[in-house]
């Protein structure tokens, strides 16, 4: 129960948007940072939906170690002026729209290093108007060449101390694995410094790669990296850091990075943000038009529903709506399926005896059955482990006796029916412990996963 369920507090109110709205967070001529680091987790899509829109003006603030978010920005004509670490490809050489406006001078380059971006950050959290530097920081060129740096007296010991402004963004864009509905954000791989970013900003907007009921993460508290409180928009974008990383879920696409480094900036534009009409017509350029399994086409099937999502153009979800009814009829048939299997699992007292076995259920008993109607046929356990195809293949040499592969060569479902059960167990034996299942645990510790898996099996 919480608190707003008996009249202590007020509702939580979903903050679920669209890209569009997003954008309209985000007024020309604001301080904008962007989260990330090198080519991970940068929120590409609202940046491309920023350059769509035609934001103008902003103060970005770059991570640091900025790069396409950077320097798209800059060639989409969306910066002014750019507090910087560093901007550059990593070890795909320079960022050329960045490059050549620090060259000629056409935009305002704060430059700053790590520490002047993290303790920025850090007094714009708190609200406060600078922070000064640990003593030796006079050493570095940055406070020679950089205006931003200043010195005052320290009133406790009378020693001058180098001190930078505050980084208090007037927006604040990441791009995580995994949020829900309230905001609450969940990264699968490192925050960098997304988590200073949504605190010093007055506005933070969210893309994610799936938004998840609230259940999800409170099942997890722990996992949670930046709270719901901090999060002004959730926008659920698959893909939204494409052609860049996001940590745990897919990888960098370094040919298109490579496409974009050696593209003329203008003409790239037009491929990819003005000449598509959203993030999703920017997938279809590479292949990439819904998530693969069960679960993108669930997506999918609710994006189709709801009628007034903009990401489906009208002719299309006409012609998507036959293909949902299908889908819904299909699936109806698999449930009445799944009922009968039950009921005859449920009828039958040697399948119950095989569903009591650990990883074993209702289908792969059924299943065992049905394809086994003897089992006195085989003299033994490892016999019907060959039929099916379990055991590995055996190799002499020299007199000594050497195991393989398993050899595959049996009954091709059985054998999937019970990995799949095999490796249901070891995932539940990972996530309590080992003290359910001791042995199994120890098996796990001497031995790799998937032959864990197949001992199992058997």
């Amino acid at each position: 129960m919480e608190l707003a369920d008996i009249g202590l507090a007020p509702r939580r109110r979903e903050k679920v948007g669209t890209l569009r709205e997003a954008v309209g967070l985000i007024k020309n001529g604001d301080m904008l940072a962007f989260g990330g680091i090198h080519s991970h987790n940068g929120p590409m899509a609202l940046i491309h939906e920023m350059i769509r829109q035609g934001i103008k003006d902003l103060h970005a603030i770059g991570n640091v170690s900025a790069g396409m978010p950077a320097d798209i920005l800059i060639g989409g004509g969306c910066v002014d002026t750019f507090t910087v670490c560093y901007v550059g490809l990593e070890h795909l050489g320079f960022a050329p729209r960045f490059r050549q406006v620090a060259e000629q001078k056409k935009i305002k380059i704060i430059e700053g290093d790590e520490i002047y971006y993290i303790l920025g950050l850090k007094a714009g959290a708190v609200g406060l108007p600078f922070v000064p530097h640990l003593p030796g920081h006079e050493a570095r060129d940055g406070p020679k060449v950089e205006s931003t740096y200043a010195r005052t007296t320290d009133p406790y010991t009378g020693r001058e101390v180098i001190v930078s402004p505050a980084i208090a963004p007037d927006v604040g864009i990441i791009h995580a694995a995994q949020c829900d509905p309230f905001g609450n954000v969940v990264h699968y791989g490192s925050v960098v410094a997304d988590d200073l970013i949504a605190k010093a900003s007055a506005r933070t907007i969210v893309t994610t790669e799936e938004i998840v009921p609230l259940e999800t993460t409170k099942r997890d508290p722990k996992r949670t990296t930046i709270p719901g409180h901090y999060v002004d928009m959730v926008v659920e974008v698959p893909f939204g850091a494409h052609p860049l990383s996001c940590h745990g879920v897919y990888n960098h696409d370094e040919a298109h990075l490579v496409d974009y480094r050696d593209a003329v900036i203008e003409a790239y534009l037009q491929e990819y943000i003005f000449g598509v009409e959203n993030h999703f017509g920017y997938l279809a350029e590479f292949g990439i038009v819904a998530g693969v399994g069960r679960n993108g086409v669930e997506k999918l099937v609710r994006l189709i529903d709801k009628g007034d999502d903009e990401r489906v153009p009208p002719v299309a979800r006409e012609c998507l709506l036959a293909l949902r009814d299908q889908l819904e009829a299909l699936k109806l048939r698999i449930f009445e399926l799944d009922q009968r299997i039950l009921a005859w699992h449920r009828s039958s007292e040697l399948s119950l005896r095989l569903g009591e076995i650990p990883g074993v259920g209702p289908l792969i008993a059924t299943a065992l059955i049905a394809s086994i109607p003897d089992p006195h046929v085989f003299k033994s356990g490892r016999d019907v482990s060959a039929w099916i195809g379990l055991v590995p293949k055996q190799n002499s040499t020299g007199g000594k006796e050497r195991l393989g592969h398993i050899s595959k060569a049996g009954d091709r479902y059985l054998r999937s029916l019970l990995m799949i059960g095999a490796f249901s167990l070891i995932k539940r034996a990972k996530q309590a412990g080992s003290t359910p299942r001791p042995w199994l645990a120890a098996l796990l510790a001497r031995r790799p996963t998937k032959v864990a898996a197949i001992a199992l099996a058997n």
